[in-house]
């Protein structure tokens, strides 16, 4: 039997599919989880994608720490359980206290008035757009 590793989602998420693939290419059975559940279907382990398309000055990691599902993950972390977060998903582990992070609101308003200080004098990348990745066409192997 193979190892189960369950992938959550979060609304806005947008790397969920691609570390489905990547479980399914390292040999285990990729399990999609949805952050409104309470249920872990009995995984080996969790994976907390990135991706979120609201970005990081929004904290998104401190909104999805409060999903159904975290408490489950938290639980289950607890005893034991690997914890996989990416991205967006590390910020999760931080939000949750799952891992040692700073994640206080004086550090947030800094990092909000630097990204908005950055954001407002860096020009936009042509052809890096989340949207052009996301429409990315492959095999039918690699979904």
């Amino acid at each position: 039997m193979a190892t189960r590793i369950g992938v959550v989602t979060f609304p806005g998420s947008l790397d969920d599919r691609d570390a489905q693939r990547a479980v399914r290419l390292a040999g285990a059975e990729a399990v999609a989880l949805w952050h409104g559940d309470h249920d872990l279907q009995g995984v080996d382990a969790i994976v907390l994608p990135g991706g979120f398309s609201y970005g990081d000055y929004l904290r998104c990691g401190a909104i999805a720490a409060h999903s159904p599902i975290m408490s489950e993950v938290i639980d289950a972390a607890g005893a034991g359980l690997p914890v996989l977060g990416i991205c967006n998903g590390f910020q999760i582990l931080v939000e949750t206290q799952l891992l040692p992070g700073a994640s206080s609101a004086t550090t947030t308003a800094t990092s909000c008035a630097a990204i908005s200080a950055c954001a407002s004098r860096t020009p936009a990348r042509p052809g890096r757009t989340r949207s052009s990745r996301a429409t990315r066409s492959s095999s039918p192997q690699e979904r």
